[in-house]
């Protein structure tokens, strides 16, 4: 699944969930012993963590490190940080963290500039913008904060049947092709989706004669297919086109092998005469090799 630092909005989360979510952020940089310090007081933090520095000279030791949350819809001001950082001195911290969606205010980031030249521990500050590139890194923390039910929904399909082998019902595949945004799904995921609605074309339509619902066309996938075009055509060499069994450059083919946990398909469309689109789906136990290529022979 594709993000970028549009479907971060911390509108869809509240203060506690912005909390939660720092959490799980600091976690992924090397921290450890971490507290996250809910209900009642917090004496000057939120959260509080450790951080082993690796020195050759000195040998290894630890940095106390406090982080302050802040989900504002404005500015962060100097008397929503004034108080914190007195416990920060009182508590010995080596490093104060800011971390907020919002921003500080001029007065509050002049602040903080005369008062780290006179205070024991560094004083750091993570703005929306900056939270935003540090939140893309981690796909996970994207999925479990922001991202729509629909997609998590592929992501989650395309779990299970990589790893336990089974595909969504007909019901859940509905769900899917009426609500889902193509935009925010990696090749990957639209492969699945393609190799999905294909291996349960049959059962898709019988659902839908029996539920008295709109038939889906599964080469509604192919315009987003084009789209997610990752390798050159043709998609399989000579060499792979004879190897696997049931492997055909044209059509449509599927084959599983009866040694292992492998399944292969592959198609070829013709578009239109000069529009050629092929699709390789391999798995290989819990691996996946999907490959997309599109040609155009008027380019």
């Amino acid at each position: 699944m594709k993000f970028n630092e549009e479907d971060i909005d911390f509108e869809k989360i509240n203060w506690k969930q912005f909390e939660e979510l720092s959490f799980d952020l600091i976690a992924m940089f090397s921290f450890h012993s971490l507290k996250w310090r809910q209900g009642g007081a917090d004496d000057g933090r939120d959260i509080e963590a450790y951080r082993t520095i690796y020195n050759a000279m000195v040998h290894q030791f630890e940095e106390k490190w406090f982080f302050e949350c802040k989900k504002y819809t404005s500015g962060i001001a100097v008397a929503d940080i004034h108080e914190k950082l007195a416990w920060a001195r009182a508590e010995k911290a080596n490093h104060f963290v800011i971390i907020t969606n919002s921003y500080l205010t001029k007065a509050c980031r002049e602040f903080i500039e005369k008062t780290r030249n006179s205070e024991s521990f560094k004083i750091h500050a993570i703005e929306g913008k900056h939270l935003k590139k540090l939140i893309i890194k981690f796909p996970e923390i994207v999925r479990k904060y922001f991202i729509d039910r629909y997609s998590q929904l592929v992501q989650n399909s395309f779990q299970v049947w990589l790893y336990h082998d089974f595909l969504p019902d007909e019901k859940t595949l509905v769900e899917i092709c009426k609500n889902i945004q193509f935009e925010r799904l990696s090749y990957q995921e639209i492969g699945f989706l393609w190799f999905v609605l294909h291996e349960k074309q049959y059962e898709l339509e019988e659902y839908c004669k029996r539920e008295e619902l709109e038939l889906i066309d599964v080469d509604f996938v192919t315009p987003y297919l084009k789209k997610s075009a990752n390798h050159s055509y043709p998609v399989l060499t000579k060499n792979e086109v004879e190897n696997y069994l049931g492997f055909n450059t044209y059509g449509l083919a599927w084959s599983r092998s009866e040694e292992a946990d492998r399944f292969y398909a592959s198609c070829h469309y013709e578009i239109k005469r000069t529009e050629y689109l092929q699709v390789c789906f391999i798995r290989n136990e819990q691996n996946l090799d999907v490959r997309i290529a599109f040609k155009n022979e008027e380019n």
